[in-house]
């Protein structure tokens, strides 16, 4: 994990404790976790640049908006817009 990526990650703990949520993002985190490494296309396909970012960003409302936590799903939207989804 780069030093970015830990910065990126110390920023999203520090929301769920300060909103009490640790747990249900730890749950929600794990999810995501499965779903990607479980399908290494889809990673493949929410880094490629060939692919425009709105669909992109559009792929992961699609597949985690019911599932996780809003702020887990602008986190990793976070992550394909900058370029960092690779390193989740």
């Amino acid at each position: 994990m780069t030093e970015m990526n830990k910065e990126y990650g110390t920023a999203l703990f520090m929301l769920a404790k300060e909103l009490g949520t640790e747990n249900e993002y730890a749950v929600a985190l794990e999810c995501v976790m499965e779903v990607f490494s479980g399908n290494a296309e889809y990673i493949d396909f929410l880094a490629s640049p060939s692919i425009p970012m709105e669909e992109r960003l559009s792929a992961i409302e699609t597949a985690f908006g019911e599932a996780v936590p809003e702020n887990i799903v602008s986190f990793l939207q976070l992550l394909c817009e900058k370029g960092r989804i690779r390193g989740f």
